[in-house]
């Protein structure tokens, strides 16, 4: 038997040779090669350019009304409450845990100048009325609405408080207010005008609830002062604010509570001196020399209305 090749691989040498060649494959072009020649081709550039046409259309399409379904997103609130104090132009009487007046105390009082700049001490509560200032910023890309701002009492409003009482004097207007409430009038809620008679002291007709008129538009960013004015004629009351907002096409409540953290406090006026632990009394003509008196020793001092008729 011969060792050369078999008939069949014969055979497929021979028809390899009639089809004019070896029995290999074509080496490919390298790929700078052929897309080069692809980009040559001018249908080539046309068809890039409508799809890059027809892409930025329907990007720019899905963009705006996605935009319209989500809403813009910052972090936080819609509303951000840069700041809650006490309205210091607006110092009212207040009273006061009887543990915290003593004659050092009583004595700085009297040395203020005006008596009425010395700060009332922690646990202080204004009796009769007290204005607040509060400063609140938008914070949603598209603005925001601010619909309503109502007092929330945390319990039912009880008796006056009871404590020392601590007879001053207002400096003044101050800024104007913008929202009234009388607080242990339920529900109490925001006016225009101070529903009080300044003639007599009296609360009279509360006039137009201010939200009912009004709203607050806050671009992001913006800030807006508001002031506002609480009074009690009868009862002791604590509470927040509730704030009601409008932004990207939903309403949303946010809780302010007073200064420090701790809620809002008001108390009426006792309607006698001597139901108090003690009182602190001015000198009716300097206003600037206080006196702690206590029990039967009351009756020996001038009421706070002996002072202010004086004036």
């Amino acid at each position: 038997m011969s060792r050369g090749r078999t008939s069949a691989q014969a055979r497929r040498l021979r028809a390899g040779n009639r089809a004019g060649g070896t029995n290999t494959r074509e080496k490919p072009k390298p790929f700078g090669k052929r897309l080069r020649s692809w980009l040559s081709k001018p249908l080539v550039w046309v068809g890039l350019a409508l799809v890059a046409g027809v892409g930025a259309f329907i990007g720019h399409y899905v963009e705006s009304v996605l935009g319209s379904l989500i809403p813009d997103w910052a972090p936080g609130d819609p509303v951000r409450v840069v700041d809650v104090r006490r309205d210091e132009a607006e110092i009212q009487p207040y009273v006061v845990p009887a543990a915290k007046v003593d004659d050092q105390w009583v004595s700085a009082l009297s040395a203020g100048e005006p008596a009425v700049l010395v700060p009332p001490p922690d646990g202080a509560v204004s009796v009769g009325r007290m204005t607040w200032q509060i400063v609140l910023e938008g914070n949603r890309p598209n603005g925001v609405i601010v619909t309503d701002i109502r007092p929330a009492l945390l319990e039912p409003c009880r008796v006056p408080a009871q404590g020392a009482y601590v007879e001053t004097r207002s400096q003044g207007e101050g800024p104007r207010t913008h929202l009234y409430t009388v607080i242990d009038k339920e529900p109490p809620v925001f006016y225009e005008e101070s529903p009080v008679d300044p003639a007599d002291g009296g609360i009279g007709s509360p006039g137009t609830k201010f939200f009912a008129e009004h709203y607050i538009s806050l671009a992001p960013g913006e800030q807006y002062p508001i002031s506002i004015t609480a009074l009690a004629t009868d009862k002791y009351c604590r509470w927040n604010l509730e704030v009601e907002i409008s932004s990207d096409q939903k309403i949303t409540t946010l809780t302010i509570p007073g200064p420090g953290g701790s809620p809002f406090e008001l108390t009426a006026p006792r309607t006698d001196l001597s139901t108090y632990d003690g009182v602190v009394l001015p000198d009716c003509e300097t206003w600037t020399d206080f006196t702690y008196v206590t029990g039967d020793h009351l009756n020996e001092q001038p009421t706070p209305s002996d002072c202010l008729t004086e004036e």
